[in-house]
């Protein structure tokens, strides 16, 4: 991933998305940013490696898996709990 999209992204979530800042360009830009990724390198899956990334991002925008960290934390957390 080329580097200026990863300090963009860095920014836009701490400033933007934690902040509850959440608009249709700043999830276009996520979009884009993971489908450039898909369709220019070849990438496979997205991985959602961030807690409020699933507030612009969903499954549907790709043609590839989406991994939501979160969700796989909670679910592995609470299948332990019912042991």
């Amino acid at each position: 991933m080329n580097p200026i999209h990863v300090t963009a992204g860095y920014g836009t979530i701490y400033e933007d998305l934690a902040a509850g800042k959440i608009t249709p360009e700043l999830r276009e830009t996520y979009v884009g940013l993971c489908r450039r990724q898909i369709e220019g390198d070849g990438v496979d899956a997205v991985i959602l490696g961030c807690t409020v990334l699933p507030l612009v991002l969903a499954a549907d925008d790709y043609p590839v898996p989406l991994i939501d960290t979160t969700r796989c934390h909670t679910e592995a957390i609470f299948e332990q709990a019912q042991r």
